[in-house]
């Protein structure tokens, strides 16, 4: 997956003041359980100095089981499933 992101500020300066661009690799282990790794830089503009910060990261998802009886389906967010 890749993401680009662009931050406006709607005040006095009106102007761009962060890009951010990511990149993730997302991988399902099991039913239950996910990984996600990704790598973001994120850069100030519209200053004297412009700043890159890199960031790297990982994200385990882990859904807990559930063991009710209903007689209607759980929720679905955004009409898919909680694991892609």
């Amino acid at each position: 997956m890749a993401e680009y992101e662009v931050r406006y500020r709607f005040d006095d300066r009106d102007e761009i003041v962060e890009h951010r661009h990511t990149l993730a690799l997302q991988q399902a282990i099991s039913t239950r359980i996910a990984v996600d790794f990704f790598v973001r830089l994120d850069r100030e503009v519209n200053q004297p100095e412009p700043t890159t910060s890199p960031f790297v990261g990982i994200y385990l998802i882990y859904v807990l089981p559930d063991e009710r009886r209903r007689d209607w389906r759980s929720r679905s967010p955004f009409g898919r499933s909680l694991l892609w």
